[in-house]
């Protein structure tokens, strides 16, 4: 993998919503996770706590954990309505996203 800039990686970041389904290899798994830990953390706190989860039936349960999440927590938004930091679009987009989120958890790569 090619090391790039801290600011080319910041302004050619995107999301990702479409993964190959191809397994993960260890290597880059430990690369990434050592990676995590070296980030910032709120009050410097490090209290992290990774999984990496490599059976697809335990991803597809953790799929429908996360998407009955996202949908009271999307009936919570919707109810208060948009927030006035919000453009319309804005949050039309937010609340658009947390379902799509959602429904790829269970295709995710087997690591």
């Amino acid at each position: 993998m090619p090391d790039i800039g801290l600011f080319e990686a910041i302004y050619s970041a995107r999301s990702i919503r479409r993964l190959k389904p191809d397994p993960v290899p260890e290597e880059l798994i430990t690369a990434i996770l050592d990676a995590a830990i070296r980030a910032p953390s709120g009050g410097n706190a490090q209290s992290w706590a990774f999984v990496v989860v490599r059976d697809p039936l335990q991803r597809q349960q953790l799929g429908a954990i996360y998407r009955k999440a996202s949908d009271i927590a999307e009936a919570i938004y919707a109810a208060r309505g948009r927030p006035p930091h919000l453009s319309e679009q804005q949050f039309v987009r937010m609340m658009t996203m947390g379902p799509i989120s959602g429904s790829i958890w269970a295709r995710r790569p087997c690591c």
